[in-house]
């Protein structure tokens, strides 16, 4: 098995802030850090408005698992707040190559 990337995009609410949504991902991170398979998790945002969340899995079954518990969590209530639901996408990919 190889390691996997969640790699979710989004933009913010139009009245959150950088600091608002910087401490709901603070809150989210104790989440992911209590998963199993968990290994890193980098959260990045542009001048425009776009946010992604990078999080490093041993496998695919971790990834899964902790996304079918990812709503029932509210240590994840906060971001789910701050989040443009309408523009939110996910995907995992696996890793073919590490330099």
């Amino acid at each position: 098995m190889s390691k996997i990337f969640e790699v979710v995009s989004y933009e913010l609410n139009s009245d959150v802030t950088v600091e608002q949504a910087v401490e709901a991902n603070k809150q989210s991170l104790a989440f992911a850090e209590d998963q199993s398979g968990f290994i890193k998790r980098t959260v990045v945002a542009n001048d425009n408005g776009k946010w992604m969340d990078i999080v490093e899995w041993d496998d695919m079954a971790s990834a899964e698992a902790a996304s079918a518990n990812f709503m029932a969590d509210e240590r994840n209530h906060a971001l789910l707040a701050v989040i443009d639901q309408k523009s939110l996408k996910m995907q995992h990919l696996d890793v073919k190559a590490s330099c």
